[in-house]
């Protein structure tokens, strides 16, 4: 599903799913995040190796129909990353949420865009009942927006 979304700020910001090719780019994308101390998960950085290593259990979930996740790009250069990964056995109901996005995007509208498309997508494809965040209790933008979409 590729999709091009515009921002409140009027860029133009291309949807699509992640590819084995994309592996420098999300290592870039998470080392950024890392640096900036941006409150992500993972606070070291990647190499390309663990990145590489990362990109194919992720494809290989999508497959599988355990997970979807959509990547954007502003003029080529990849600014968010948002998935959704489907719980097993008896919370195969369940799917988790995650997204992030480059500092430099921020507040323009873009995670709520890409929030609602891969809301859309867990619906079509994971079949899920329901969907589950954490997030930082310092992080009040994300709270904002998480509020905002429901």
């Amino acid at each position: 599903m590729a999709k091009t979304i515009i921002s409140k700020s009027g860029r133009k910001i291309h949807l699509r799913p992640p590819r084995l090719g994309d592996v420098a780019a999300l290592r870039s994308h998470v080392n950024d995040l890392v640096a900036e101390d941006a409150l992500i998960l993972t606070n070291k950085p990647q190499s390309l190796s663990q990145e590489k290593q990362h990109v194919t259990h992720m494809l290989k979930e999508i497959k599988a129909g355990q997970r979807v996740q959509l990547l954007a790009f502003h003029e080529q250069k990849l600014i968010a990353n948002a998935q959704i990964v489907k719980a097993i056995y008896r919370m195969s109901h369940v799917g988790t949420f995650g997204i992030s996005i480059a500092k430099n995007y921020r507040g323009d509208g873009i995670g709520s865009e890409l929030s609602k498309t891969i809301f859309q997508l867990t619906a079509e494809k994971l079949h899920v009942q329901l969907i589950d965040l954490t997030t930082y209790s310092n992080n009040q933008p994300a709270i904002r927006m998480y509020e905002k979409l429901g």
